[in-house]
């Protein structure tokens, strides 16, 4: 039993510290399996219509495709927000929507977990 344990605690760390590589450039190194889910977008409208009018910006790019179809991953990596809060700002979103943005990670409620955690 001792050994199944420490086995157990083993994989979870190592599970815990891996991080993504090769995903996408934007997320290269942020942690694998922690972040935000993309049901925090309900809060911004407005800043995803400013996403969709501005395809070409990467940060963008990759959001969407996180809420559409959950490539490369299903949830918005802690970090990312930051980015992605930028990038808004810099296409003349709503401070407020920028703020909310900021703060996807720091809010429980919308907390990707999972399955297993």
């Amino acid at each position: 039993m001792k050994k199944i344990l420490t086995e157990w605690r083993k994989y979870i760390k190592e599970e815990t510290e891996r991080k993504i590589e090769g995903v996408h450039p934007l997320i290269d190194g942020m942690h694998l399996g922690n972040g935000t889910s993309p049901s925090a977008f309900k809060r911004v409208p407005a800043a995803v219509e400013i996403m969709k009018a501005n395809p070409e910006v990467e940060e963008f790019k990759l959001a969407l495709s996180i809420m559409g179809d959950g490539k490369p991953v299903p949830y918005l990596p802690f970090g990312f927000e930051k980015k992605l809060a930028s990038a808004l700002a810099s296409a003349g979103a709503d401070p407020m929507d920028v703020e909310e943005v900021e703060d996807f990670g720091s809010r429980e409620d919308d907390e990707y977990s999972p399955q297993g955690w």
